[in-house]
């Protein structure tokens, strides 16, 4: 009855049956007697202008898909003796903006509220012990919920494209969550797992793109069964934290090996940094020292030398015999160090005055060296810098200071070979020829 805009039902009717007032498109109001005590399957499906409905408090559950497809739906309060929603019974109440749910309903349908894209908050009562597949599905302004202390599972796609919900607390009780569980929830920062979870389905936060802290809290990762790509494409930087003594069983067991940065304890405590490593050359070998005790090393290094089946029209290809090496180190109890970064350069043997460096020197200077013969010159230094040229065995040749300009010029003395710029601490090694 698509022209049907409101109707008054009289006393003495106890249930609505399946698809009653099902696709009554222009239904604005209707008043339900006090007596009615269910309402069936399709009740009020596809009521698409049905705004607001009182329930008797007669009612006791309302059967699936009661209200799916009430679009323009914005408030509806349930009698305190429901027990149950069917599957399906709000889906698509694209306009419903919050739902009080009575203490005593302890169940939920599949895809219960499943594109309710305007609600914003769900409380749920304790005596719900899971949530069934895809039950808040592509609520996508659902920023928060409060999950029972008894809860044990969410299902498949339960918070499948929530991309609004910022945090969820996983209460110590639930032991699954399931295919697809918090996917597409593209707001949400941080996760605590407990360690009650056995199971983290397939695709479980995939495309949780600001995910950036998980803290896990298994000590033994035999106890939980882990689907695949879990945190597919979760923040880049995304920091997980372990249990204290279980460092090295994350950093050997996928997928929590696939993150760039573990680390002991919850996160709540501030962790002392790692110390940032240093970057020297020596014997032909990249030696990588850092102040911190325990630390590893986790490095990089490319050449835009590298090639593969390139070609050359005319036979020539220049060579830059440089290596970009970035390091950064980690270390039980520390938080990583910043990443240090470096460029080894080779020197050419031979004649001519090309600058060679062999040692390395931190890039962000920009320090540039050139030679001819007689001189040395550095650009790139700040105004005054002093800087000092020696030779391989300790022996001091002049030294400068740079200009405003940041060039300083050094004076060879006649000596050749292989010499060396300080500039501070740092050593550049040049050939002069």
């Amino acid at each position: 009855c698509s022209s049907l805009v409101s109707i008054n039902l009289p006393e003495g009717i106890t249930s609505l049956e399946v698809g009653c007032f099902r696709d009554c498109s222009s239904l604005v109001s209707i008043n339900l007697p006090e007596g009615i005590t269910s309402l069936e399957n399709y009740c009020f499906s596809g009521c698409s202008s049905l705004v607001s409905i009182n329930l008797p408090e007669g009612i006791t559950s309302l059967d699936f898909n009661c209200f799916s497809g009430c679009s323009s739906l914005e408030s509806i309060t349930l009698p305190n003796r429901i027990n149950s929603l069917g599957s399906d019974c709000f889906s698509g109440c694209s306009s419903l903006v919050s739902i009080n749910l009575p203490e005593g309903i302890t169940s939920l349908g599949h895809n219960c509220f499943e594109g309710c894209s305007s609600l914003e908050s769900v409380i749920l009562p304790d005596g719900i012990t899971s949530l069934e597949s895809g039950c808040f599905s592509g609520c996508s302004s659902l920023e928060s919920i409060t999950l029972p202390e008894d809860i044990t599972s969410l299902d498949d796609y339960c918070f499948y494209r929530c991309s609004s919900l910022e945090s969820i607390t996983l209460p110590e009780s639930i032991t699954s969550l399931s295919n697809y569980c918090f996917e597409g929830c593209s707001s949400l920062t941080s996760i605590t797992l407990p360690n009650s979870i056995i199971d983290l389905g397939h695709y479980c936060f995939r495309y949780c793109e600001n995910l950036k802290s998980v803290v896990c809290k298994w000590e033994n990762l035999d106890n939980v069964s882990v689907g695949k790509d879990v945190f597919f494409s979760i923040s880049s930087d995304a920091r997980l934290y372990v249990p204290v003594g279980t460092l090295y069983l994350y950093k050997a067991t996928e997928p929590w090996s696939d993150f760039e940065y573990i680390e002991e304890g919850d996160g709540s405590v501030e962790l002392e940094k790692c110390a940032t490593p240093m970057i020297s050359y020596a014997d032909g070998k990249l030696v990588f020292t850092c102040e911190t005790d325990g630390a590893e090393y986790h490095y990089s290094v490319t050449s835009e030398d590298f090639r593969t089946n390139a070609y050359s029209q005319g036979g020539t290809v220049e060579l830059t015999a440089a290596y970009n090496i970035s390091v950064y180190a980690s270390a039980d109890g520390c938080t990583n160090s910043d990443e240090a970064t470096a460029t080894l350069y080779f020197i050419k043997a031979g004649s001519g005055t090309g600058v060679g460096v062999s040692e390395i020197f931190a890039e962000e200077r920009g320090v540039v060296l050139s030679t001819d013969g007689q001189t040395v010159t550095a650009s790139g230094l700040a105004d005054g810098e002093a800087v000092s040229l020696y030779t391989t065995d300790g022996m001091l040749l002049s030294t400068s200071k740079a200009s405003a300009d940041g060039i300083a010029t050094l004076d060879t003395n006649g000596e050749r070979g292989v010499l060396i710029v300080k500039v501070g601490n740092d050593g550049l090694k040049i050939a002069v020829n």
